[in-house]
């Protein structure tokens, strides 16, 4: 545009103005998940749906690790698919409650008359100083952890998934779980071979700050 509102962040880049909707947290939804005792090529999949207009999730587990698998958008539902994996071989089941993060564009929350209020040219709001504005800190590989300062807590939000063929490891999935402000990188494995050649995607991931969601 020519001209307008404009408001960048620490990198120069444009953070707000009235021709695209910010994303904002929506809500927080826990799942309680477990993985069978065995190997570390034991894992479960596990569902979760939201109603929206462009959802995107940051999955947290903390001893187990997770990975989005797929998405659908089905009538106004995005559904993900999650593979949750264990990180080592164990004796007992591990159970534990995952939280969902969920962002929107612009959530349709009730917003005060005060502050900072930004609409486009067809009427549609695109900010509100009221809304918890999505944080991204790091954009990495599903292979490459994460270490934010010590009294921040971050989230693994999923934009790409990971995936690796191999001919003689089988399938690899990446997945993330996090210890306070550090994520780590956890390797899933499918065993099995007879895949012609190597396909290796590592999947992306945005290290975004959730402190006091």
């Amino acid at each position: 545009m020519t001209g307008g509102l404009y408001i960048l962040n620490d990198f120069g880049s444009v953070q707000i103005d009235e021709n695209w909707k910010n994303y904002g947290f929506k809500q927080l939804i826990p799942l309680s998940v477990h993985v069978a005792a065995g190997s570390n090529f034991t894992a479960n999949t596990y569902s979760v749906s939201v109603a929206g207009e462009a959802i995107l999730i940051a999955p947290v587990t903390s001893n187990l690790a997770v990975t989005v698998l797929r998405t659908e958008y089905v009538g106004g539902v995005w559904t993900f698919y999650l593979l949750i994996m264990r990180q080592f071989i164990l004796s007992f089941d591990e159970f534990e409650t995952a939280q969902i993060y969920v962002f929107d564009i612009i959530p349709p929350a009730p917003f005060s008359n005060v502050g900072l209020e930004v609409f486009n040219a067809l009427g549609e709001r695109t900010f509100h100083s009221d809304m918890n504005p999505l944080k991204a800190r790091a954009v990495l590989p599903g292979s490459v952890g994460f270490g934010g300062p010590s009294d921040r807590v971050y989230a693994p939000l999923a934009l790409t998934h990971t995936r690796h063929f191999d001919p003689i490891s089988g399938i690899q999935y990446w997945g993330l779980r996090r210890s306070g402000s550090t994520i780590f990188p956890t390797q899933y494995n499918i065993p099995g071979g007879g895949f012609f050649g190597v396909s290796v995607n590592d999947g992306l991931y945005a290290a975004v700050d959730v402190t006091g969601l």
